[in-house]
């Protein structure tokens, strides 16, 4: 990956309608070293382009290129130090903000009172970017509840709205299977002594939420999670779907994650990705 060089393209549409592959976009940049590959790219009312770059090993970089091409003008770039991995972008309503989505190591700011720096959990998170020059205004970081040691929470996409954003994330007990499964040998040494087989028994039994009503989490098996913020990334609501057994209450028989979402006036599509297929979820505003 450190050969590969990150650039933008432009293809129109009418080529990506017909049978064949184009042969050429439009216009492309030059490669921008350092940065792998281009995520996302978003342009702004002005022409401005917002840029999501992928870097290996160090989360993502920002960048805001103009609208002169043949000069390829950079306006600003940005390193982003939130520790997580973009995922998408998404500019604000009323243009003065980038928004990224992502996930990553939980760290002590998720769990205030807790003296570390990683703390064992994976948290969705979305991070908000001055459109004039690149400087972060806020990230929060969200998850399904439960206990944040067993459930891990991914963030794919995420869309603007007048009011705020939907995050679309899934959720679940990232232990496979196979490989978590214990034994009462295991209830002696050293995985006892340090609590480790505690949570490992929980993450095999799906007790990855106590909770009155939550229903079991098996291992491996995850939900879709979507969720609506303000304009800040204060949480609105949240909420949860799955394909469950047929009672409508045992666990999950499918795992599934909610990826990318289009915008109505009355509500919103959620495109869905199933380890059976794939989904769309429609939820009215």
């Amino acid at each position: 990956l450190d050969s590969c060089l990150g650039h933008i393209m432009s293809i129109p549409i009418s080529e990506l309608e017909k049978s064949t592959p184009p042969a050429a976009g439009s216009w492309k940049t030059r490669d921008f070293p350092a940065m792998e590959t281009a995520k996302a790219a978003r342009e702004l009312a002005n022409g401005d382009i917002a840029v999501q770059f992928y870097r290996f090993g160090a989360g993502y970089d920002l960048a805001m290129v103009g609208p002169d091409l043949v000069t390829e003008r950079w306006i600003w770039s940005t390193s982003a130090d939130t520790g997580h991995e973009g995922t998408d972008m998404a500019v604000s309503k009323d243009q003065t903000e980038i928004i990224v989505s992502g996930h990553g190591k939980g760290t002590s700011e998720n769990r205030p009172g807790q003296n570390v720096v990683f703390d064992g959990t994976y948290q969705g998170f979305m991070s908000a970017y001055r459109v004039s020059d690149g400087s972060k205004v806020w990230t929060k970081s969200y998850g399904a509840g439960g206990n944040p040691l067993l459930i891990f929470n991914e963030c794919w996409g995420v869309t603007a709205l007048t009011d705020g954003y939907i995050l679309t994330c899934g959720t679940g007990i990232e232990c496979d299977p196979g490989t978590c499964c214990r034994t009462a040998s295991l209830k002696t040494g050293t995985k006892l002594a340090n609590g480790l087989y505690p949570l490992e028994d929980k993450c095999d039994k799906g007790e990855g939420d106590d909770r009155p009503g939550a229903v079991a989490r098996p291992p491996g098996k995850w939900n879709s999670m979507v969720i609506k913020t303000d304009k800040s990334g204060n949480l609105q609501w949240q909420r949860v779907d799955g394909t469950l057994a047929a009672d409508g209450q045992s666990p999950a028989i499918a795992s599934s994650a909610a990826e990318f979402s289009v915008s109505t006036d009355k509500g919103i599509f959620i495109q869905t990705d199933l380890d059976i297929g794939f989904g769309l979820l429609y939820l009215e505003y």
